[in-house]
């Protein structure tokens, strides 16, 4: 659970994978899809994901420095967990503003004086 239990990495996995289908993953192209994230966590979650085994980091000595990142064959068996998580998630959100909408009270009716 260390591997993927902090609040960043499922997101940084849920991208990384759906991104790897697209072509590269750069390190501001990561930073840019996920909201609300700054650098240095991404950067942090970034290295932790590497060190577990599930990214690959990939430097290119050119000017101006290139990094991408790509997920490894660990990384992919974490999918169907990821996307099971991700459906839930969304029937939740469905269900919630279901709810919301059942819960509602039509606004009260103004009455006038001289109707």
């Amino acid at each position: 659970m260390t591997m993927i239990g902090s609040a960043w990495k499922p997101i940084i996995i849920i991208i990384i994978i759906f991104r790897i289908s697209k072509g590269t993953n750069r390190f501001t192209t990561i930073l840019r899809e996920i909201e609300g994230i700054n650098r240095q966590m991404l950067s942090k979650q970034l290295k932790k994901l590497e060190k577990s085994g599930i990214l690959v980091r990939t430097s290119f000595a050119e000017i101006p420095p290139r990094v991408e990142y790509s997920i490894t064959a660990l990384g992919k068996s974490l999918l169907p967990v990821v996307q099971s998580m991700q459906g839930w998630g969304d029937r939740q959100q469905k269900a919630t503003k279901t709810k919301v909408k059942k819960e509602a009270k039509p606004a009260p009716q103004q009455i006038g004086l001289f109707d």
